[in-house]
């Protein structure tokens, strides 16, 4: 089960990037592409979400109960959140928008790091020592990017409004 969960982690690494780079360069396209673009990173964030999810079920014999409860909770928000940022990262918000909305990307980034390494680190539990206080601080970074995109909309919401 190791490797199928390593092997898993690998592929979800692999869509992670490619969804990094397309969502990164969605405001660089035409509104037709960019709708196509939006679509394509929001399909991967679901696959990439549900890649995790399956590592993390595989781990969960090792994993402490709050980790599991918190896991339960954060990772369909998070997922939620991540969709949320690449509809933001897509929008038009103006002159200024593009500059100062462009770190809602750090969700969709951060998010699928910080399960992943927690993952790992119940996968692998003879290399990793402390792993209860460890899954507090992932869960923790996870709950905090995930408030990042709904920040965003309400500031974008202001800058439109002006």
């Amino acid at each position: 089960m190791t490797i199928l969960a390593l092997c898993l982690l690998g592929l979800a690494a692999f869509l992670w990037f490619g969804m990094l780079a397309e969502s990164m360069s969605l405001r660089k396209r035409d509104h037709a592409t960019r709708g196509l673009s939006e679509l394509l990173c929001m399909a991967l964030v679901v696959v990439i979400w549900v890649l995790i999810g399956v590592v993390l079920l595989i781990s969960r014999s090792k994993a402490p109960i709050t980790g599991g409860l918190a896991a339960v909770l954060l990772l369909p928000v998070s997922a939620a959140s991540s969709i949320a940022a690449i509809r933001i990262l897509g929008r038009d918000w103006g002159r200024d928008g593009k500059k100062h909305l462009r770190w809602v990307a750090l969700t969709p980034a951060a998010a699928p790091l910080l399960m992943a390494s927690h993952s790992v680190c119940m996968i692998l539990p003879d290399l990793f020592r402390g792993t209860s206080s460890w899954a507090w601080a992932v869960w923790g970074g996870v709950a905090a990017v995930s408030i990042l995109p709904w920040i965003a909309m309400a500031i974008g919401r202001r800058m439109r409004a002006e």
